[in-house]
């Protein structure tokens, strides 16, 4: 029987001494006898397929854990192989997809945010009340949720011959507890509706934007849209400026204004934050909540 040396194996398999050492630590590759004397180890011919074996699927990244399942079953070595390029393969698509996201982040950085003082007039409105988990809340993100909700509100103050008479808008306050949040989609009308207006499967708010001072800042669509998960330019922008004023953040006092042209196509986001008036936590409006006619509370 040829027996080799662990320095003479290694130059025949490529495998540093160091390797070896691990891979018989680790039962991966055990030499095929020690010296019970000097602990020398000691390499048959017949090692060398496997050895090869090794190193290959360690020069391609496979871990150990994979390699000891190649070395206990070396007719799986092909197969283990490929489940670690689908793994890598699958890294790397999310690393591709991760890096066009930053790029979308660091573009959206750049994009020029016109911030302006407005002094806008008293507005009545009705809106419909969603309360939602704070994670939940991503959802109403997307468009088609919130697109039903201010679709049946439109409908429905469409029938009481009060339509809206400008650009949707929504707020987000604080829920019930730290993490639910109570979503507000509103549209302007021309009078504040009855106080028996309701919205089978819906909580509605109706009232009066009082005359005020706003913050705004505003956003044009130039084809994209902002990148998804990120804070959206307009709101850094508004932030900073209510931080460059010293001013608290009240989200309740934050308009979201979903800007759109005569087609009602959507060209654009503003965000309007009222400035406080030194009253009390729901500053800038004043509203009265009813329930659906569905009984909900």
């Amino acid at each position: 029987m040829i027996m080799l040396n662990i320095g003479e194996f290694a130059q025949w398999t490529g495998l540093t001494i160091k390797a070896l050492r691990l891979y018989d630590e680790r039962g991966i590759l055990a030499p095929a006898e020690v010296d019970p004397f000097s602990g020398y180890r000691r390499y048959s011919a017949g090692q060398l397929r496997d050895a090869i074996m090794i190193k290959a699927l360690r020069d391609a990244g496979v871990p150990l854990a994979g390699v000891a399942d190649a070395a206990a079953a070396p007719d799986r070595a092909a197969e283990l192989l490929d489940e670690h390029r689908e793994r890598v393969a699958a890294a790397r698509r999310a690393e591709d997809l991760a890096a066009e996201q930053a790029r979308r982040v660091l573009a959206d950085l750049e994009q020029e945010v016109s911030l302006e003082v407005r002094s806008a007039p008293s507005q009545p409105y009705a809106g419909v009340l969603v309360e939602v988990s704070d994670g939940d809340a991503r959802e109403w993100d997307d468009d088609e949720p919130a697109n039903r909700a201010f679709g049946a509100l439109w409908q429905a103050l469409a029938a009481t011959d009060n339509r809206p008479t400008g650009d949707f808008w929504s707020t987000i306050r604080s829920g019930k507890d730290p993490e639910h949040v109570q979503l507000v989609l509103s549209w302007p009308v021309a009078r504040e509706p009855e106080p028996g207006f309701a919205l089978d499967g819906h909580r509605v708010e109706v009232g009066t934007l009082p005359e005020r001072e706003e913050i705004v800042a505003s956003w044009t669509f130039d084809g994209t849209d902002p990148a998804e998960g990120a804070m959206h330019p307009a709101a850094i922008a508004l932030v900073e400026e209510v931080e460059r004023r010293d001013l608290d953040l009240n989200l309740g006092l934050l308009r979201q204004v979903g800007v759109t042209d005569q087609s009602g196509a959507p060209i654009g986001v503003e965000l309007a934050y009222a400035l406080p008036c030194g009253t009390d936590s729901d500053a800038g409006r004043t509203a009265r909540v009813q329930a659906n006619r569905s009984g909900l509370t």
